[in-house]
């Protein structure tokens, strides 16, 4: 770490954590690099006293949870292993929009919980809570994993983000001004982005000369595809992580060849955060266990190692509002063993179901569907599950499950939305349907192209 890296790590980020309320999360971050090294004996004992409390909490602060336990005749008293908690039913997106009132914990007042919204990429949007403490040492979490590919606070980290959300919807000024000059992050919108916003981003990101790269992975290939394209040089970095997406083989090649970098992934939701990382041995993700159970499950059972199951979550940080076996959506593996590295943490693979479909452009190129993902359900009015299928590059089909009614002022959003990335020469049809069945996996796709390679 160079001196002004240490300087600002010793002074900025330690005056914006305080005024964050979150000053705590350097004291985390040196736990949580202790904690990865711990025996696995110890690491499940830590995670057993985490879940117990979690447990008795929730069944004493909140209605839903005491009434689920009390009909599953399982109170906190009764858990004796993690293999109880298959007992109480799976957290589900509807389940959450019924009783969302009644999850919120008594001990917590609205005001002392931060209100954020599920990426509704797969069903529709949640509104969710997070206490201040559980945001903190999620913070610390993040570090952490950005920490196995060499990153440090206040290293340069340049970051290609797919989704405006997470920008504001005017990213304020001052706000630019802590991450590019106190944190020292450079943030590119990549969602959509024409040949002369990329340029300009080239632009910027070459003098800004970062040491670092995170990405949504398919933003980070449209940046670097131009880049080639336009005959531009790139410049080496230390390290690239990849999250929010499925990191594809051809990606991760064109990252590391490019950026003469190593690459690792990094797998979470924004319901429960950053939940596994690769480490730069990639012999699986490492799962936090500090903060986490994770399940995987098929028909209601545990499978086996290497053996495909639905991800399914409880996170231990978060008291405000208790996610207890929350049911991502996503697949993915346990691994036997531990990591070559020397960290002892449960392994996992991630992200096998989690591949988001990439639209054909009319110029014939691939994106994200992730990008539309965002865009529609994130803006405009409130509406429900819904499904969008490319059927060829021009014809498109949106199912729109009828909970609320369909409206006239729906229909223009989602149809405006998809003409905003692609173009105003495709025809949009919207259909209102009751329901929308899953994949034979079990997950409902926001996006299917249906245009073969």
């Amino acid at each position: 770490m160079s001196f002004y890296s240490t300087l600002l790590q010793e002074t900025a980020h330690r005056a914006i954590l305080m005024r964050e309320g979150k000053q705590k999360a350097m004291a985390e971050l040196r736990f949580l690099e202790k904690s990865q090294y711990w025996p696995q004996q110890h690491l499940l004992d830590y995670q057993w006293q985490r879940l117990s409390a979690l447990l008795t909490h929730a069944y004493e602060t909140t209605t839903y949870y005491r009434r689920v336990m009390d009909e599953c005749g399982m109170p906190p008293t009764a858990f004796k292993s993690f293999e109880d908690l298959e007992r109480l039913p799976l957290l589900t997106r509807d389940a959450i929009n019924d009783n969302r009132e009644k999850i919120i914990s008594s001990r917590f007042s609205k005001d002392e919980l931060v209100e954020f919204g599920s990426g509704g990429t797969t069903q529709r949007r949640l509104m969710l809570y997070r206490d201040k403490p559980g945001s903190t040492i999620k913070m610390a979490m993040q570090w952490r994993f950005e920490g196995f590919m060499g990153q440090r606070m206040a290293d340069k980290m340049s970051v290609f983000w797919p989704p405006h959300v997470d920008f504001g919807h005017a990213h304020a000024r001052r706000t630019d001004f802590k991450d590019r000059y106190l944190l020292r992050n450079q943030l590119f919108y990549t969602g959509g982005a024409t040949a002369e916003t990329l340029r300009r981003f080239y632009d910027e990101f070459m003098a800004f000369k970062p040491s670092y790269l995170k990405c949504f992975p398919s933003g980070l290939v449209a940046f670097t595809e131009f880049a080639l394209d336009n005959k531009l040089p790139l410049p080496q970095v230390k390290g690239i992580m990849s999250t929010g997406e499925m990191l594809l083989p051809d990606m991760r090649t064109l990252f590391e060849e490019s950026y003469q970098a190593p690459v690792i992934d990094m797998y979470g939701s924004r319901e429960v955060g950053n939940t596994s990382c690769e480490c730069l041995k990639h012999e699986g993700h490492h799962i936090a266990q500090e903060i986490a159970v994770v399940e995987f499950i098929k028909d209601g059972r545990p499978v086996g190692t290497d053996e495909d199951g639905e991800i399914i979550v409880t996170d231990l940080a978060n008291y405000g509002f208790p996610m207890i076996r929350y049911q991502l959506g996503d697949m993915g593996r346990p691994k036997d063993g531990t990591c070559s590295c020397g960290r002892t943490l449960k392994l996992m693979s991630a992200g096998i179901g989690r591949l988001s479909d990439r639209y054909v452009a009319l110029d014939g190129s691939r994106h994200s569907g992730l990008v539309i993902a965002v865009q529609v359900t994130e803006t405009g009015p409130p509406m429900g599950k819904m499904q969008i299928i490319q059927k060829t590059v021009t014809d498109w089909h949106v199912k729109v499950v009828d909970d609320p009614p369909v409206t006239q002022e729906m229909r223009e959003h989602i149809t405006r939305c998809i003409k905003q990335f692609v173009g105003e020469a495709i025809s949009v049809t919207i259909e209102e349907v009751s329901e929308i069945p899953p994949e034979k996996s079990g997950k409902l796709r926001f996006f299917k192209c249906e245009i073969e390679d």
